[in-house]
């Protein structure tokens, strides 16, 4: 098993439990946001939601770098299954900015409880991005496998341009 392999089943088992949970509970509340007691609740939210798509971030990158051994699952991972991780690390990139942009509106991105969770969460969300295309960039195998045989064969033909 890959790399690769190892990395996307430890994002499927942490994204789609704990992250979209708070996601979901943040959004709610950014909608609810009327009295002080409730930026208190949103800013604890925030803070919380930040905290575990970091750690699902800097775990899949200590995988990939290989600084982390993540054990093999026991199912095999399919088309559907990788599919089904990227549409969802997209739509928490996309809750993320529903959130942000929400809470622009309702002027909480200069209160001083919310504001520096709220950077780091929108901020974290190119991390997530990234991560949806470097899924993407390794399901295709054979295609990657391609094009570094192409540049090898360029190579070793001389067919290589300094760009000094």
């Amino acid at each position: 098993m890959s790399t690769a392999d190892l990395a996307i089943e430890a994002i499927e088992l942490e994204a789609s439990v704990s992250a979209l949970s708070n996601l979901a509970k943040v959004s709610a509340l950014a909608a609810a946001v009327k009295r002080r007691a409730n930026v208190f609740s949103l800013a604890w939210h925030l803070r919380k939601v930040s905290a575990q798509i970091k750690e699902m971030l800097d775990r899949t990158n200590g995988i990939i770098e290989g600084r982390i051994q993540a054990r093999a699952a026991a199912e095999p991972l399919t088309p559907a299954k990788i599919e089904g991780l990227i549409d969802t690390l997209d739509m928490t990139a996309r809750s993320i900015d529903y959130i942000h942009e929400s809470m622009r509106r309702v002027g909480l991105t200069n209160n001083s409880l919310t504001a520096g969770s709220l950077k780091e969460l929108l901020n974290q969300r190119e991390g997530v991005l990234d991560l949806v295309d470097w899924i993407d960039a390794t399901r295709n195998d054979q295609e990657n496998a391609a094009v570094f045989d192409r540049a090898r064969r360029e190579r070793e033909l001389g067919q290589t341009v300094d760009l000094k």
